[in-house]
């Protein structure tokens, strides 16, 4: 795939920080069919069931060509809504009727958070979501004016990040209310309700610090996975190596390394 390129620099250069989600939209995104989307805000819980039923299904599907052994349609009250799910993504997705606790008793109704990208180690990945359910814990208890924030800008940051990692242009709102692009106002803040998310959940005041560390590192010493292949597939082009082996040997160092204990921010 890289044998027609130009200029390996400037491939490298202009590569995004996080390829999963242009690579998916575009793969089940055509036309205006957007399958795969930052979904507009929600004003009530009937809007999420109203916005699935009306989304355009690709994949028709009756119960019968799928039913296991002694199994009836009845033993589904809403099979056809559960099935749906398959062809309706979102990056943040209502998820309707699944079992709500362990004995398979009740229905839940409830927000998966799908944009979350694997992390190089067990310890990253643990920090990635406590990181994330920590800030909407805590922003909620604060009662955070977060809320005001516009759709639009949301969405732009989540592509801006996507394309540009730490230097992505943010929009957020302080817990003064004060609308802001400074990464150095955001950060700091969303660090500081993460852990206090995580205390509202019992946590200790160490606990959450141990939690959130491997993040909020990453911000003070500038430097996340994506950025990390970037500037080590730069480094072998420094040292004369072509663009595919250098993208081979990193890739390689990565996943050597990613089955070590060591957290990505000890990584040299």
């Amino acid at each position: 795939m890289y044998n027609a390129v130009e200029d390996d620099r400037r491939l490298v250069e202009e590569t995004f920080h996080e390829l999963r989600i242009p690579v998916f939209e575009r793969t089940v995104n055509a036309g205006s069919w957007e399958k795969a989307c930052v979904p507009p805000d929600l004003e009530t819980a009937e809007d999420v069931v109203d916005r699935l039923v009306e989304d355009s299904t690709c994949a028709p599907f009756l119960f019968e060509w799928g039913r296991k052994e002694n199994e009836s349609e009845g033993d589904e009250p809403c099979w056809e809504l559960v099935h749906k799910y398959g062809t309706y993504w979102r990056w943040v997705r209502s998820v309707i009727g699944d079992e709500a606790d362990e004995r398979g008793e009740g229905r839940s109704l409830r927000i998966e958070y799908r944009p979350l990208p694997t992390q190089p180690s067990v310890e990253d990945v643990i920090g990635l979501h406590c990181l994330v359910t920590g800030l909407i814990r805590g922003l909620v208890a604060a009662e955070h004016p977060i809320v005001e924030l516009s759709w639009a800008d949301a969405r732009d940051g989540f592509y801006n990040a996507m394309r540009d990692g730490l230097d992505a242009e943010l929009h957020w709102v302080t817990e003064d209310g004060d609308p802001t692009t400074e990464p150095e106002r955001i950060y700091p803040e969303l660090f500081a309700f993460a852990r206090r998310g995580l205390r509202e959940q019992g946590l200790s005041d160490a606990e959450a610090e141990a939690y959130i560390a491997p993040l909020a590192t990453r911000w003070h010493e500038r430097t996340t996975p994506s950025g990390w292949k970037k500037r080590r597939v730069e480094a072998r082009l420094d040292e004369g190596r072509p663009l595919s082996d250098a993208i081979e040997s990193m890739q390689t160092e990565y996943l050597r390394r990613s089955r070590t204990d060591e957290p990505f921010v000890e990584w040299e």
